[in-house]
């Protein structure tokens, strides 16, 4: 056999693997298409309303899941029965896929569990932006406190296809009195909690972002049992940290079931908190953030204004809290976004890491106002005052760029220019207040009459409208001529 031979039954051999691991992904992509985990929903004898926008939005695993063994009945509402539904007679309210044009005839005086990726304004999760997708091309995982858990088996439902997603509420875009359980693991990004819970005197909500049922790990299923029990009212007690204070260590005291420091031997206790804050207090600064130009020069304005040129954003963080930590810092302007990471910050320490430099320019910056964003957010821990962790201030980008060159316009205005001048596309150009006269091209001996105003310099322009959209060129410059 010769070697090319060989060579396309190598390449053959290779094409077949591909092919019957291709198989293999989508078989096992249907055989997941239910889930049999092992939960524990508490109630029974639950009457449940299933609300989608129609019949082909139904997951048929949350309904076994609800069902609990059949000691619930789920009934499957669609978009058009919603007005003719009396829905006190149900003690849950299921809200799932799709636009639904009757939400708001729903009863929302009950407790509320969400998968909707449509009506999180309307269910008080988020402003109008709504609920926000996640995908990712790794399998998903997501942080409670300071535990990581793979919420679905796979990245994607087929070998090189779109990752598996889950839905979630954008930090910028959730609505007070929403409590973040859960949120996605993706320390760079931070974009938001997939599980989260708004309780109220009438009804308790929980959003739950992880909807594809069919790669749930066990830790999802979990999840939901917890979303589950916590608006039916069922959230089991934690146990105490401790009783008395031979549970705790050495130097603290049992307090309220927790451990809390015993300071100076007083008997006064402190309770050990995580906390890092960035400094307001900073010198030349506005909310904590500081802005200097290249020439040394400090931004004070409510809205400071940015022309072309490079800035250097710096601001000051301070560890109060009880731990030494590792803190993550983050920042934003506009779509320019920036990120450092500062390693053993001491309690009683500051730094200024994050600190960055950066250009302003057309490549980068359209012209407009910009909200100036900074964040510090603990490694691995849960911040105690997590609201002094991000400053905010308000610039406006003027960059007049033209072209490559960022240097400011010769012109604006008339004004700008000298006598005798005029403002014509950002350049001084020569008035013509002499129109009777000719002016003489040296370069070709060429004379001309019509010209009304000239470019500044060498008047190498003869603008022949008042526009300056037509001119005659002459690179010696043209030169008056006295008319006979």
């Amino acid at each position: 056999m010769n070697k090319r031979g060989k060579t396309n039954i190598v390449l053959g051999a290779v094409l077949l693997c591909v092919l019957l691991a291709s198989i293999v992904f989508v078989m096992s992509d249907a055989v997941g298409d239910s889930v049999n985990l092992d939960l524990s929903i508490s109630g029974d004898n639950l009457m449940i309303a299933y609300v989608v926008k129609n019949s082909h939005y139904v997951d048929e695993n949350f309904v076994g899941i609800l069902e609990n063994d059949d000691a619930n009945q789920v009934n499957i509402i669609e978009d058009k029965e919603i007005p003719m539904t009396d829905f006190s007679e149900y003690d849950l309210i299921f809200i799932g896929k799709g636009k639904i044009r009757n939400i708001n005839s729903i009863n929302m005086n009950k407790p509320i569990i969400s998968i909707n990726s449509f009506h999180g304004r309307d269910l008080g999760f988020t402003d109008r932006d709504g609920v926000s997708r996640y995908v990712s091309n790794s399998v998903l995982k997501i942080l409670k406190g300071e535990e990581e858990f793979k919420i679905y088996n796979k990245p994607s439902r087929m070998l090189g296809g779109v990752g598996v997603s889950a839905y979630y509420l954008a930090n910028n875009n959730v609505m007070d009195g929403v409590i973040g359980v859960a949120k996605i693991s993706d320390e760079m990004i931070n974009p938001g909690s997939v599980i989260a819970y708004k309780d109220n005197s009438n009804s308790n909500r929980c959003f739950f972002g992880i909807v594809e049922t069919k790669y749930w790990t066990e830790d999802a299923g979990v999840l939901f049992e917890e979303c589950f029990n916590h608006v039916m009212g069922n959230v089991p007690e934690e146990e105490p940290e401790c009783v008395i204070n031979d549970d705790c260590s050495t130097g603290f005291e049992c307090v309220e079931s927790m451990c809390v420091e015993i300071e100076n031997g007083t008997g006064m206790n402190q309770t050990q908190i995580h906390d890092v804050k960035i400094d307001e207090s900073l010198t030349n600064a506005v909310n904590g953030i500081r802005i200097k130009n290249e020439s040394g020069e400090f931004l004070l304005n409510e809205i400071s204004e940015l022309k072309c040129g490079k800035y250097t954003i710096s601001y000051r963080t301070l560890n109060v809290g009880n731990f030494t930590e590792n803190v993550n810092f983050f920042g934003n302007l506009g779509n320019f976004n920036w990120s450092s990471l500062k390693e053993n910050l001491s309690s009683g320490g500051s730094t200024t890491t994050g600190s960055k430099t950066i250009t302003i320019d057309n490549s980068t910056f359209e012209l407009g106002n910009y909200n100036l964003t900074i964040r510090a957010t603990i490694v691995g821990a849960e911040d105690a005052v997590p609201q002094d962790n991000i400053k905010m201030r308000e610039v406006n980008v003027i960059c007049n760029q033209i072209g490559n060159n960022t240097e400011e316009p010769e012109c604006v205005i008339n004004d700008d220019c000298s006598t005798g001048f005029e403002c014509v596309e950002s350049m001084c150009v020569e008035v013509n207040n002499n129109p009777s006269s000719g002016w003489l091209c040296e370069d070709d001996g060429l004379i001309r009459d019509d010209c009304l105003s000239f470019s500044s310099g060498k008047m190498t322009r003869c603008y022949l409208n008042t526009e300056k959209t037509s001119w005659d060129s002459c690179s010696s410059g043209w030169k008056v001529v006295e008319s006979s």
